[in-house]
C-alpha cells in the first residue's frame, strides 16, 4: 500500500509541478483528494500483527476493532474509501445516489426493518414516502 501511495505521489508531483498548473487543470478539489493519499510508512520488518512497537493508541484501536468484530461479526466495520460490499444483499434504491452510497450496500435492504431517525423537519417522512 505504501508503495502505491509513493508511486501516486511521485506521479502527481511530476505531472502537476507548478501551483498554477494545478489550479488551472484540476481546480481546487484536487487539494481535497490529496489528503487520502497520505499514510504513515510501515517498516518492512513489521508485519502489523505483533503488539511490539505499536503505540498505546494503536493497541487500543486494534483491541476495539477485534472486540467489535467478535461481537457483531465480520463485515460490521466499514472502512472509509473501500467500496467493496461485505455481502451481496438485495436492495432497492432510495432515489438519492449519495444516500445509497452512504448506506454502504447501494440502497435499503429488501426484507429487513429499516429505522430512519433524525431531528424534526429533517425529511424522514419525505424520504420514507419517496422510497415507497
Amino acid at each position: 500500500m505504501a508503495r502505491i501511495l509513493r508511486n501516486v505521489s511521485s506521479l502527481r508531483s511530476s505531472l502537476f509541478s507548478s501551483e498554477v498548473l494545478r489550479r488551472s487543470v484540476v481546480g481546487p478539489s484536487f487539494q481535497l483528494r490529496g489528503f487520502a493519499a497520505k499514510a504513515k510508512k510501515k517498516s518492512k520488518s513489521d508485519d502489523g500483527s505483533s503488539e511490539e512497537g505499536m503505540s498505546k493508541k494503536e493497541i487500543a484501536l486494534q483491541q476495539a476493532l477485534d472486540q467489535i468484530t467478535s461481537s457483531f461479526g465480520k463485515g460490521s466495520i466499514m472502512y472509509l474509501g473501500r467500496a467493496v460490499s461485505p455481502r451481496n444483499v438485495p436492495v432497492f434504491s432510495t432515489g438519492s445516489f449519495a444516500l445509497d452510497v452512504a448506506l454502504g450496500v447501494g440502497g435499503l435492504p429488501k426484507g429487513r426493518v429499516v429505522e430512519i431517525y433524525g431531528p424534526e423537519a429533517s425529511g424522514k417522512t419525505t424520504l420514507a414516502l419517496h422510497v415507497i
